[in-house]
């Protein structure tokens, strides 16, 4: 890489870590702050957490594509301000309702910058690079969630123990700490991340699917099955791995936020890792073959979960299934990219990212309705298989762009 997209990764880095770290201080805890706040079902949960996708899926393609005609700055320091100031208002939530608006406002903010972003390294670093390129800003991403399921539970705790608030408002202090470093990664990337002008025209109008190149076209729509089956995987299992280990081995609720807070350490701590070498193994080794490993490996390690019988176990298949996951993002991210024209791209990605999030509207729901109704395990088992599916898929349409056949 050159000098310029080094530095651009890098601040685009920073800026994301930062927001990220705002994230984890409150994310995996939700669930349980909207159980204090009424929510009595693990449906109507699943129903919250998907507000947030179902925004996303929706605006993803319209604000990839304002992207491409605005730029990608513009659109990244809005919806990290956007974020910021949501997650303020998280700490004036009275009724587990208003946490439904809110993650649907965090939606859209995400429809902004995760697009956009993606898009930006893509136009700044040349194919042979983006795995590595992708991987160190995903990393980045993890490092900064990494730190807050931590973080978050020790300032829930200190509010809870220490200054001896009520559990309600000692759920309610990990958003205002949020909220500061959603505006701060907005100052970030304001300051720090350079852009060059577009070098190709703008596509005028529609989706733009058929500027992808014909021998490429199934390849995306095998890489659109992929992506729906990892939102779905995604999205379903923080939440429900927080009740299930609530209710499997019949944890209180602060027992519970102790618990997974070193739960989510290590396997944040594992996916970080991951995604940073792994961005250069797929540059060297292949994206194909490292999708097809990471992706069978992580749910074989997904069905665990369900088998374990401790506590401890299932932090040490969580673990497992965060590094075995990343191992294949940075090839699935830098495979999409390479096959898609920089014109278009910011709409194309943010094909991609709605594939994505409609597959993580559905997580939730469909994970926390078999969990309701059929059984505790059953979800683990459900996204395997939808994730098999789309491995066949893709082993049978997919096809890897060599270098001088990527688009620039």
């Amino acid at each position: 890489m050159s000098i310029f997209p080094t530095r651009m990764v890098f601040s685009l880095s920073v800026a994301v870590a930062s927001v990220m770290l705002g994230f984890g201080l409150f994310g995996p805890f939700l669930p349980l702050y909207a159980e204090l706040l009424g929510a009595t079902l693990g449906l109507q949960v699943g129903f919250m957490t998907s507000a947030f996708t179902m925004s996303r899926a929706a605006l993803s393609i319209p604000l990839g594509g304002l992207s491409d005609r605005m730029g990608r700055k513009k659109m990244i320091v809005v919806g990290l301000f956007t974020y910021g100031i949501a997650t303020f208002a998280y700490a004036l939530a009275s009724d587990w309702v208003h946490l439904v608006g809110l993650r649907a406002v965090q939606g859209i903010s995400a429809g902004m910058l995760w697009p956009s972003a993606t898009a930006l390294i893509a136009d700044e670093v040349p194919p042979g690079s983006r795995g590595k390129a992708l991987g160190t800003f995903n990393a980045a991403a993890t490092a900064g969630l990494l730190g807050g399921p931590a973080l978050g539970g020790a300032l829930q705790l200190f509010a809870r123990n220490t200054l001896q608030f009520d559990i309600v408002d000692s759920f309610r202090v990990p958003f205002y700490a949020g909220g500061l470093l959603g505006i701060l990664s907005a100052v970030l990337a304001l300051k720090l991340i350079a852009e060059h002008p577009m070098k190709l025209p703008i596509q005028p109008n529609g989706i733009s699917i058929s500027n992808v190149a014909p021998k490429f076209k199934a390849t995306f729509y095998s890489l659109l099955g992929l992506s729906f089956a990892h939102g779905f995987s995604l999205s379903f299992i923080g939440p429900i791995v927080v009740f299930y280990v609530q209710h499997q081995f019949n944890l209180s609720v602060d027992i519970t936020t102790s618990t997974m807070a070193i739960a989510f350490f290590f396997s944040g701590l594992a996916n970080t890792i991951s995604q940073f070498f792994m961005g250069r193994v797929a540059d060297k080794w292949g994206r194909k073959r490292l999708l097809l490993f990471g992706a069978l490996s992580s749910q074989l390690a997904t069905i665990a979960i369900a088998f374990s019988p401790t506590v401890l176990i299932v932090i040490v298949m969580m673990t497992a299934r965060a590094a075995l996951s990343a191992s294949y993002v940075p090839a699935l991210s830098s495979m999409q990219e390479d096959i898609m024209p920089r014109s278009a791209r910011g709409k194309l990605t943010g094909v991609m990212d709605a594939a994505g999030n409609i597959g993580s509207v559905l997580g939730p729901i469909v994970g926390f309705a078999l969990y309701d109704y059929v059984g505790k395990n059953t979800p683990f088992f459900a996204t395997a298989v939808i994730f098999f599916v789309a491995i066949i898929v893709f082993q049978i349409m997919g096809r890897e762009p060599r270098i001088e056949e990527s688009e620039v």
